[in-house]
């Protein structure tokens, strides 16, 4: 049997010649340097005729701390790229996705197989009113606040963003009717209803336009598409502030004097719709 001191010896004179193992040293490092004595020694011990290995000991040693520092190394690497990755595509405040990200989720929906998908752009009310009578933190508070309640209020394959200061946006993909992008919007204005806590209850209110893509915007680019949507929404949307705020809009593709689209039961396809 080998001794212990036979192993350990070679390893500790080899790490205090090169000052590898001071209490200058970080912590998790020390810690990484001792893992490596074990994981030396078992290399060493299992191996045929593992004790006549004892004079490779402090290489195999050194071998074995490397192939960890790399392997710690590249697991850093990799965690920080997906910070950096998320921080690029969400915004800092809410967490949701931000304008790049949201733009991005829009063009690969229109570049897939032929579907509808619908554009959701929400306004908040008033909001500079909240930022100069209670403070920017009282705003930014809010905003997180109204973020959670729109994150409550999508679906699961909805993409929901932050694309300005009081804007957000949702991408609803797999729109099989209006009505869809329409119950979201509902849900959401729901959602609002319920005071927020800004040093004692305070109740905000949002204007909502909602566009769905059609089949006369199939024979644009992707890109075109979706700054079309866009829009679309955005033009919806100050119709619904224009008409007294806290209420949603359905884009309205029909000329303002011709009659109302209607499909062929009589119902009404794309009407403006308020709450």
């Amino acid at each position: 049997m080998t001794a212990p001191m036979q192993i350990m010896g070679p390893l500790y004179t080899t790490l205090h010649q090169r000052n590898l193992y001071g209490r200058h040293l970080p912590a998790a490092l020390r810690t990484t340097l001792l893992a490596g004595v074990f994981a030396s020694m078992a290399v060493v011990l299992a191996a045929p005729g593992g004790s006549g290995l004892l004079e490779q000991l402090p290489s195999i040693f050194m071998m074995t701390i490397i192939l960890r520092v790399l392997a710690g190394c590249l697991h850093r690497l990799e965690s920080t790229r997906m910070q950096l990755h998320h921080r690029a595509n969400h915004d800092s405040l809410t967490e949701l996705a931000n304008r790049d990200m949201f733009t991005e989720a829009m063009f690969g929906a229109l570049t897939e197989p032929p579907r509808s998908i619908a554009a959701i752009f929400i306004d908040l009310d008033d909001f500079k009113g909240v930022n100069d009578t209670l403070g920017h933190a009282a705003g930014d508070k809010l905003l997180k606040e109204v973020a959670d309640r729109l994150r409550s209020s999508v679906r699961a394959t909805d993409v929901p963003a932050r694309i300005g200061g009081d804007e957000f946006a949702v991408l609803l993909r797999d729109v099989a009717d209006p009505s869809d992008a329409i119950a979201v919007a509902e849900r959401f204005l729901h959602s609002l209803q319920g005071p927020m806590d800004l040093d004692g209850p305070y109740r905000v209110t949002c204007s909502i336009g909602i566009a769905v893509t059609t089949e006369t915007t199939q024979l644009l680019t992707p890109g075109e598409r979706a700054e079309r949507l866009l829009q679309h929404a955005d033009a919806a949307m100050y119709q619904a502030k224009t008409a007294g705020k806290n209420q949603y809009r359905m884009f309205d593709p029909r000329p303002a004097s011709g009659p109302m689209p209607t499909t062929a039961t009589g119902d009404v396809t794309f009407a403006e719709a308020s709450r």
